[in-house]
């Protein structure tokens, strides 16, 4: 379905679906933080996400990769 990432752009969707930001990402990864927004923008390209790096695009992110069946039997246990 998908190519795979690069290295790069593996390290940054981690980063991206653990909530750091993008000058965390750019300090812990030694790159600058411009390279990092490029990277990501081509992660959510990669995921045919819209939202971009202001956002909604991390959000899309995560929700790929949440397992719904999962999610839904807490939600209906919680209700």
């Amino acid at each position: 379905m998908y190519k795979e990432l690069t290295k790069a752009k593996q390290e940054v969707l981690v980063s991206l679906l653990q909530g750091d930001s993008y000058a965390d990402i750019a300090v812990r990864l030694n790159k600058n933080e411009q390279t990092i927004r490029t990277t990501a923008a081509r992660v959510f390209k990669h995921f045919d996400i819209n939202g971009g790096t202001n956002g909604g695009g991390r959000h899309q992110l995560m929700s790929l990769f949440i397992d719904k069946k999962k999610l839904k039997r807490e939600v209906d246990r919680l209700i």
